[in-house]
């Protein structure tokens, strides 16, 4: 479910939609960039996001973020020049 549409995210360029629901019964929490706001280079800090889930009061249970992503949903197409050409989590 979308939960909010164009949120700004401390720290984070750009604008946001919010969807949530669960994966194995457990929660799960989606920032998909706003239609039309594509970036050639994004480089943050994932904290941003959690802080910003617990600040709309989302449930986050336990003590470790178990996976961070990065994709395309396509939609309608054709689509071409699509590209992730460097992604990594630096952990500290």
């Amino acid at each position: 479910a979308v939960d909010t549409l164009s949120a700004d995210v401390a720290g984070v360029p750009g604008k946001w939609n919010i969807w949530t629901g669960q994966v194995f019964g457990r929660p799960i929490v989606n920032y998909v960039a706003k239609e039309g706001s594509d970036v050639s280079e994004l480089e943050f800090d994932v904290m941003n996001f959690y802080d910003d889930a617990l600040a709309r009061g989302y449930s986050l249970p336990g003590t470790h973020i178990n996976s961070v992503a990065v994709g395309f949903e396509i939609w309608n197409g054709p689509v071409s020049n699509l590209q992730s050409v460097d992604f990594y989590v630096d952990v500290n």
